[in-house]
């Protein structure tokens, strides 16, 4: 079977994946069945990763829904009520806002969220002075500034902003595999994200039998239809060469 392949690049590497094209007329394998979940779990972490590299970040975001504002466990109504909150926001005081959220439940079944966010304006946020000595110290000594976002707080409850100082690829993957650390969803959609987040470009594709995979990649994985090879910019250049594409 030809594998079909494509190379793209994001502001840090260069990503190689092939994969195989999967289809409802296909013949079933039963050594190999497939576990659509987890195939959706991975398409999740690929999306997640891919948006989390290609787009700046300077927070972590933890919002805790007061039950004194909000029903906790009506998660379709949080959502919607969260998400047009989100847009107003970035209407009416920050434009190039961005965010990816993941919904969570707490032990008791109430829902709360956790993801990354990118402000310009701070005019909303107060520096968070909260909590003991000791884990005011600790902050300190790592270089972790803490903010509450006052705009949401009021609207839904605790809101938390951890500083993000270093753009750096563990941002990405550290976002990706907490999106999906759970196959247990709180809604159809693993995550939630604003419109208009970059993502990879494709700079070469095409379909082949029989192909090399590059050398000594500075990654690799390989799923049950996809493998996927992070290069340098000159790794991807020699593999393109090599294979005469």
């Amino acid at each position: 079977m030809a594998l079909k392949w494509h190379l793209k690049k994001n502001d840090f590497y260069h990503e190689l994946v092939f994969y195989q094209e999967t289809s409802k007329g296909m013949p079933k394998n039963e050594e190999r069945e497939r576990d659509y979940l987890k195939e959706s779990m991975q398409r999740a972490f690929s999306t997640i990763k891919d948006l989390s590299l290609n787009n700046k970040w300077n927070f972590f975001l933890t919002l805790t829904v007061d039950p004194s504002k909000h029903d906790r466990m009506d998660y379709e109504t949080v959502k919607q009520k969260l998400l047009k909150s989100l847009d107003n926001y970035r209407n009416r005081k920050d434009q190039n806002m961005k965010y990816i959220l993941k919904a969570e439940l707490h032990k008791d079944g109430s829902i709360h969220f956790h993801g990354l966010v990118y402000l310009e304006n701070f005019e909303e946020l107060n520096f968070n002075i909260k909590g003991s000595h000791a884990q005011r110290r600790r902050q300190a000594n790592r270089n972790i500034n803490v903010y509450d976002w006052k705009y949401f707080a009021e609207r839904f409850g605790f809101t938390q902003l951890i500083k993000i100082y270093n753009r750096s690829e563990f941002v990405a993957y550290y976002m990706a595999k907490y999106i999906t650390k759970d196959e247990e969803r709180v809604f159809k959609h693993s995550y939630f994200r604003s419109k208009g987040l970059k993502k990879s470009q494709v700079i070469a594709e095409g379909q082949a039998q029989h192909i090399a995979p590059p050398m000594s990649p500075l990654g690799y994985y390989e799923g049950q239809f996809v493998t996927t090879y992070q290069l340098t910019p000159q790794q991807a250049q020699n593999w393109l060469k090599d294979n005469e594409l």
